[in-house]
């Protein structure tokens, strides 16, 4: 994602420190804005970190500290939705293999070559 859309997230989002960036692509700022928005409504005081975003297998992974129950199925949430948005530009898609990789794809951004 570019720095200006995670630069976006993380000054609206206090708990959202991720110590690398965020590692995936700019089609999922959506899914990411969302689940920071459901996490916000679960835990209004900020009682919650999350260290790492990025993507494993396909699917949006989050790092995180003291996640309740409820955070824990708005994550899990968020990873079945990212694995049906493409990682690259929005749009509705599937877990593709790209050069050995497993990513998030429509059809149009796997037919130009997938990871950019």
């Amino acid at each position: 994602m570019d720095r200006q859309l995670a630069e976006e997230l993380i000054s609206h989002f206090p708990f959202l420190r991720p110590t690398r960036g965020i590692e995936c692509g700019p089609g999922w700022f959506d899914v990411i804005r969302d689940l920071c928005e459901k996490i916000t409504k679960l835990d209004p005081r900020a009682n919650y970190q999350i260290v790492k975003v990025g993507r494993s297998f396909g699917t949006l992974l989050i790092g995180d500290f003291y996640p309740t129950l409820p955070i824990q199925e708005a994550i899990y949430e968020a990873g079945r939705v990212s694995q049906r948005t493409c990682e690259f530009c929005g749009k509705p898609g599937c877990i593709r293999v790209k050069h050995d990789w497993r990513y998030a794809m429509c059809e149009s951004c796997f037919d130009v070559g997938g990871r950019r």
